[in-house]
């Protein structure tokens, strides 16, 4: 079983993996934010811009290959350029979504050191957006 939250803590903690994963369950049924890590909006967000992305490089794909090959190299060139640009963006949003993963696991375990580190208002428009998107769960 594959858990992305244990794999933060293993980074920030050094943890081993099922270490990691018993302390980060543990800590989001603390906070009781059990929907807001089931809810992967950033991770949906990305992969629809990957598979975009994807299409937007397979129609550039289909279009070099219809001026260098020809009408019958159009096809697989789209295919190509779409497998290429899509797989090359979800690598790259890989750390982004693993940089979201860590905000989120870090605002769990200390909240106060976002206030205390970082401008007031920072902190405010999180605990405002949270709010609105988890109104039962943010407990903030």
């Amino acid at each position: 079983y594959f858990n992305r939250w244990a794999f933060v803590y293993v980074g920030l903690y050094g943890y081993d993996y099922w270490t990691a994963g018993k302390r980060v369950t543990a800590l989001f049924q603390a906070r009781g934010w059990s929907n807001i890590i089931n809810d992967q909006l950033v991770g949906r967000a990305l992969a629809m811009m990957s598979i975009l992305i994807g299409l937007i490089t397979g129609i550039m794909g289909t279009l070099i290959g219809f001026f260098f090959l020809g009408p019958l190299g159009a096809m697989p060139t789209f295919f190509v350029g779409m497998v290429l640009g899509g797989m090359s963006c979800d690598i790259l949003f890989g750390v982004v979504t693993s940089a979201v993963n860590t905000i989120v696991v870090c605002f769990a375990e200390s909240p106060e050191q976002l206030r205390t580190n970082h401008p007031p208002e920072l902190f405010q428009q999180l605990v405002q957006s949270w709010r609105i998107a988890y109104p039962q769960e943010c407990g903030f």
